[in-house]
């Protein structure tokens, strides 16, 4: 693009705008997006897991086993958290393992239910 044309664009596009504020505009919107696909491949790649206490809820359900959470749990809050966090009487989901506190298990509601929610019990009747 020659200097002429960019000048009308920047005078098109400016409305109030110097030229060079356009550019330092412009500059730090293609800045912004490259962090943003960095951080998105970084994602896809497996690259970085979402801390304890970030949002899980944008990769997994809350209240599940989450690969995507450092600690492998997506809260029921919709943070990321340490598995093992739920205490006796807690809502659990039957699918996931080893979401209870230590010497408790996910116990279903009812007997022979095999998916779903139950409760952190230290024992199944």
């Amino acid at each position: 693009m020659d200097q002429d044309r960019f000048d009308a664009l920047a005078r098109g596009l400016s409305a109030g705008f110097s030229r060079r504020r356009l550019v330092r505009l412009l500059g730090a919107t293609v800045a912004v997006a490259g962090l943003r696909a960095s951080s998105a491949r970084e994602a896809e790649a497996g690259t970085r897991c979402i801390r304890d206490g970030e949002n899980c809820t944008i990769a997994c359900a809350a209240g599940s086993a989450c690969d995507a959470c450092c600690n492998g749990f997506c809260a029921a809050y919709g943070g990321c958290t340490e598995i093992g966090y739920l205490s006796p009487g807690a809502v659990c989901d039957l699918g996931s393992t080893g979401q209870c506190t230590s010497g408790n298990t996910c116990c279903p509601f009812r007997a022979g239910q095999r998916h779903g929610q139950g409760t952190c019990q230290s024992f199944c009747s």
